[in-house]
């Protein structure tokens, strides 16, 4: 959701993420099985809603910590060795509230801080830096046990791959979400997303598949506040992704655990 916490909040937020790649589809829509099945990731959130203000929304700066046994989309004959993957820094985000409506709109920068080296096959980052920008907004309806809805854009833009002359076509990211709490402090829904390669990507070695790649996925999602732990929720979501092609697809799942602290409002 477009929703930050309260301003002068503290959000700490526990990610894992567990993928069963089942397959790789190939650019012309062949499928190539993958050497592994089953990949863990973990991230780890920290930030913090600041009383500064700036265009009137919250000044938001946080820090992801990633680990991962292997690359998120992992093409044929990776191999899994679990290691610190590409730190996140969030040095600029702003949030507003309007009412039942709340934006954002957020800058995150990925330091090639994972294992890479060229042509390896348990490489655990891109070896690269790489910049997003989002911007997403929530409706919650103003009543109890509301409905709400969510829609978030984003856009990557990588830079060049050390040790290679190659640089990946920038990413497209659409996530869309509606839900209702169906009980006080409960809430299900239906969560989904796509992303595809708007660039071409540049450099690549002689025989190399440069096709734009793209997959989408769609399924669950569940949330609980227990009323005896004010600022804790933990959420679950999964999918099952479908139309991808020079890329896997397989079963995505996500299991969060989060915790707003602190004296703000």
């Amino acid at each position: 959701a477009a929703i930050f916490p309260p301003e002068g909040k503290f959000l700490l937020e526990n990610g894992t993420l567990f993928y069963d790649t089942r397959e790789f589809v190939d650019s012309s829509g062949e499928t190539i099985p993958t050497d592994i099945s089953n990949i863990v990731a973990n991230r780890t959130i920290f930030g913090y809603v600041t009383p500064w203000k700036i265009l009137g929304g919250n000044y938001v700066p946080a820090v992801v910590l990633p680990l991962a046994n292997a690359p998120l989309r992992p093409t044929p004959d990776t191999e899994t060795d679990f290691q610190l993957s590409d730190l996140v820094l969030q040095p600029f985000a702003l949030g507003w509230n309007y009412d039942t409506v709340h934006t954002q709109f957020v800058y995150n920068v990925w330091f090639p801080t994972g294992r890479f080296n060229a042509g390896a096959s348990d490489n655990v980052g891109k070896g690269l830096y790489s910049h997003m920008l989002s911007y997403g907004a929530t409706w919650l309806q103003a009543k109890e046990l509301p409905w709400a809805a969510t829609a978030t854009l984003r856009y990557e833009l990588p830079g060049k791959q050390k040790d290679t002359d190659i640089e990946p076509g920038d990413v497209l990211i659409v996530e869309l979400a509606a839900g209702k709490e169906v009980a006080k402090g409960f809430d299900l829904g239906l969560t989904g997303y796509y992303q595809t390669q708007t660039t071409e990507e540049k450099g690549s070695a002689p025989g190399t598949d440069t096709t734009r790649y793209r997959f989408a996925g769609l399924g669950p999602e569940i949330n609980w506040r227990p009323a005896k732990v004010p600022g804790f929720q933990l959420a679950l979501r999964s999918y099952y992704e479908f139309a991808a092609r020079n890329t896997s697809q397989g079963v995505f799942a996500v299991l969060s655990l989060a915790y707003v602290f602190g004296s703000g409002k």
